[in-house]
């Protein structure tokens, strides 16, 4: 005698459906899904363990201390609300020196020529746990950092001087 195919679909869906939610007690943790399988001759559930562990995240590197980089090369500054934003551009000594900012100079008082002063700083990796890095291509130490200056930082100063090693770049507003 013959099946029909209508007679078919209903019993290879119920055991789709056997082994869909298998599966998902399986995903979920359960230990055991003996039960569940009995009503289905053929299906069988293997558990499968993970071939490999998965790696672990590279720690950050903490930074411990920070120097004034080399030479200061430009400064931009754009608009944002209540203030500007300074991006200071400029050369590390070395290679791979990391998390540069800039540091403001007494508390963010202007001096006596009118000018707020910062110094343009990162990180070595020499002094924060890493190798010395090599000397590298002006590319390789190129170091980048961002700072809002709100108008009330900036209300009666004439400008914006950045420190390095190799001097300072000035900005009048």
């Amino acid at each position: 005698m013959m099946t029909s195919p209508a007679r078919q679909i209903p019993a290879t869906a119920s055991r789709l459906s056997i082994a869909a939610a298998a599966l998902a007690l399986a995903l979920a943790g359960c230990s055991s899904v003996d039960g569940l399988f009995s009503s289905a001759p053929g299906v069988e559930l293997a558990v499968l363990e993970p071939s490999a562990k998965a790696p672990e995240p590279e720690q950050l590197a903490v930074v411990r201390e920070r120097r004034q980089v080399l030479s200061i090369e430009r400064l931009e500054f754009g608009a944002i609300h209540k203030g500007r934003m300074m991006t200071a551009w400029g050369y590390a000594p070395e290679s791979d020196w990391f998390s540069p900012q800039l540091e403001i100079r007494r508390e963010g008082l202007p001096g006596p020529d009118g000018f707020i002063e910062f110094d343009l700083v990162a990180a070595p990796p020499a002094l924060n746990g890493g190798k010395a890095g090599a000397v590298g291509t002006l590319a390789q130490r190129k170091v980048r950092a961002d700072i809002p200056l709100l108008n009330a930082l900036t209300a009666g100063a004439a400008g914006i001087r950045v420190h390095a090693q190799d001097g300072a770049i000035a900005q009048r507003f």
